[in-house]
């Protein structure tokens, strides 16, 4: 029988199952580590670190391209313009018989 049909058995001792380490169940702190230059005083104000932290940004997304959009329209208007090539060519036809 193929592998992948038969099933998995775990490896290892089943009678102790992993436990999680100490470091990762503790929670990551929400608060950056404050230089050693910061007073108690700064760091519980909060105001300690905030230098580097970045500020609000502008959005740099300026839309689409002009160029891209004249090719979608070009695009566009030659699908609707090539159904309509013999039609326009028989007219053209028709006005040069009649002399018009």
């Amino acid at each position: 029988t193929p592998e992948y049909t038969l099933p998995e058995t775990p490896t290892g001792d089943a009678s102790d199952p992993a436990q999680p380490s100490a470091g990762a169940s503790a929670a990551p702190s929400a608060v950056p580590s404050a230089p050693e230059s910061c007073s108690p005083q700064m760091r519980r104000q909060g105001e300690c670190g905030l230098s580097a932290a970045p500020g609000p940004t502008s959005p740099t997304d300026e839309g689409t391209p002009a160029g891209t959009v004249l090719l979608v329209v070009l695009g566009a208007l030659l699908v609707l313009l090539l159904p309509l090539l013999p039609l326009l060519w028989r007219v053209r036809a028709r006005n040069r018989r009649l002399g018009s």
